[in-house]
């Protein structure tokens, strides 16, 4: 085992005097910075020479410029202070320089660890900071974009080869791999393009892959033609908006693909999907024994109304949901005492001059309506004749 000599590698001869225009904050903090690198360097060199380790070839750092000071800085102080700095500028990057070979002598040939507190941002070396690095542009200049990273020429095939990746903390709970800000009505945070892949894509293996923050809007371009595409090729899952602004969602894969348009309520009115229940069930029955979610028991006479739950209502294994807003069905009259007619509507509406089916006395007459909830979950039904009559409702579908 030997020691290595390391007491000749170059460094620039710094010096220990401050320079005459220290009325220049620039020049005082590039002063400081470059004391504070020929301390760390000493340490290294101090902690190296001790070492006995395997021979190393060590790489030598270009020679580096001994820094000068212009003496006519004060004759001419824009000339001499500029003349500093650049001076101060190439010290501190040989320190830096020197810095990293003797560094890397230490690790064995390992890639050099560079820190990017005070020090250059280095490329194919891992950085490392203790604060926020920030990019802004010179005084005056208005780039376009400010930082480009280009991976195209890049043959991988790795699923997350990309140009960037954004890793956030793993101790937060609401942290962030990447943040975009934008202002302007017609800015955007983030922009995904591609040509024929995906824009932007999400993805959480137990979480929400895309989530739409604070006001829920999303976005979608109409397209060119109203109805479902006739052309070009798509896959199941698909989501496009026609002319009209109505929703399509594509079933089936292919060209054009199978699709089927969104049911939607006009602002006012009330509607929505229809499900069809497993089993009709019977919401109302007055005969005498009769077997029903509500059984009365007697004839509704005349001119009076029975109130029928609708919505949460279970029979044996089927159930309306609670949200329902309608229900389909059928409603039929037993044994009337004589002519007349049914009007069925939303509990709580005002009776509206409509039938829902007309008899005469005697008959058995059932007829298929649709009906919209109301209070409670409920549906009136109103005999309009001058004697009474039973009925029954059976339901076969709600709408929700």
């Amino acid at each position: 085992m030997q020691t290595r000599d390391y007491s000749g590698i170059n460094r620039p001869d710094i010096g220990a005097v401050a320079p005459s225009t220290s009325d220049d904050p620039r020049l005082l903090a590039l002063w400081e910075r470059l004391q504070r690198q020929e301390s760390e360097l000493k340490e290294l060199r101090a902690l190296l020479s001790t070492w006995s380790g395997p021979a190393i070839s060590a790489p030598q750092p270009p020679a580096e410029p001994a820094l000068s000071f212009d003496t006519r800085a004060e004759a001419h102080p824009s000339t001499g202070r500029r003349t500093l700095l650049k001076s101060l500028s190439a010290g501190a990057a040989a320190v830096v320089g020197t810095s990293l070979v003797v560094a890397g002598e230490h690790m064995g040939g390992a890639t050099p660890k560079a820190e990017a507190a005070d020090v250059n941002f280095l490329l194919d070396v891992l950085n490392t900071a203790t604060s926020n690095t920030k990019l802004t542009p010179v005084t005056g200049a208005n780039p376009d974009t400010l930082l480009t990273i280009d991976n195209s020429a890049s043959t991988s095939t790795a699923p997350n080869a990309s140009a960037l990746i954004g890793t956030g903390p793993a101790a937060s709970t609401a942290g962030q791999g990447v943040i975009g800000i934008a202002s302007g009505s017609s800015s955007a945070g983030i922009l995904g393009q591609s040509d024929t892949g995906y824009g932007v894509v999400g993805s959480s293996s137990s979480g929400v892959d895309l989530f739409a923050q604070t006001q829920g809007r999303i976005l979608q371009q109409p397209q060119l033609a109203a109805g479902a595409p006739t052309s070009g090729s798509y896959s199941a899952g698909e989501q496009i908006r026609d002319l009209n602004g109505d929703l399509f969602i594509c079933t089936t894969s292919g060209t054009p693909g199978t699709w089927k348009k969104v049911a939607a309520t006009p602002a006012g009115a009330q509607g929505g999907a229809v499900g069809l229940l497993s089993a009709p069930i019977r919401l109302l029955d007055t005969l005498p024994g009769a077997a029903g979610a509500l059984t009365p028991g007697h004839t509704i006479p005349g001119m009076q109304a029975i109130s029928v739950p609708v919505a949460g209502v279970t029979l044996g294994t089927v159930t309306i949901p609670a949200a329902a807003v309608g229900v389909v069905g059928n409603v039929t009259v037993v044994n009337p005492q004589g002519p007349g007619n049914l009007t069925i509507y939303p509990t709580g509406a005002a009776r509206p001059n409509t039938s829902a089916i007309n008899y005469q006395a005697g008959q058995i007459l059932g007829n298929n309506v649709t009906v919209g909830l109301g209070t409670g979950g409920k549906i009136d039904i109103f005999v309009d004749a001058n004697s009474a009559t039973d009925l029954v409702f059976d339901a076969t579908a709600f709408i929700i």
